[in-house]
């Protein structure tokens, strides 16, 4: 007689067999897109600003919250391009009202606003395009993907850690098309 725990372990093992997949999937984002509803993307922004200042000091949230929501101020559009070059591949992101353009993995000196500059670094991550702005103050990472499969869509995953901060801010913003 079969023990029952080696039937139920054959039972639960995962299958070695592979379905190909019916759907296609999705491009790197490429193009300039619009978000549809500023209000909405500014209340995401608010709320996770509130998320990632509720455990500062309570004499420091209202700082620490003013300056989070000016770093973060809602840009209406987002563009993306990517071009082969002989270093590799030119990646240009416009995201928060500014324009960025590096070679994918090098690191580059950017003036980011008046208070100074970040090393930013863009690459693709499969079919998205990542970057990432270190300062003093904390790293940024911004995780531009497609989310469906004409790249008519792109969903922008938001991602501020500092030390400052006794949690990371963290959002998502959905981009359409122009």
């Amino acid at each position: 007689m079969i023990p029952l725990l080696f039937v139920l372990a054959v039972a639960a093992a995962p299958s070695t067999t592979t379905t190909p997949s019916t759907s296609t999937p999705p491009k790197a984002p490429r193009g300039s897109y619009r978000i549809d509803d500023a209000t909405a993307a500014a209340a995401v922004v608010d709320a996770a600003v509130k998320v990632a200042v509720a455990d500062v000091v309570f004499f420091a949230r209202p700082f620490a919250a003013a300056t989070l929501r000016e770093a973060n101020a809602i840009d209406a559009v987002v563009i993306v391009d990517v071009d082969k070059v002989a270093d590799g591949e030119r990646i240009h992101v416009r995201f928060g009202g500014k324009d960025v353009t590096t070679i994918a993995g090098v690191a580059t000196d950017v003036v980011v606003d008046a208070h100074g500059v970040a090393r930013v670094v863009q690459r693709r991550d499969g079919d998205a395009i990542v970057q990432t702005a270190a300062r003093t103050e904390g790293t940024r990472t911004l995780h531009i993907h497609a989310v469906d499969p004409a790249a008519n869509v792109v969903d922008v995953d938001v991602r501020f850690d500092s030390p400052e901060l006794p949690s990371a801010l963290h959002y998502r913003l959905r981009y359409h098309r122009t």
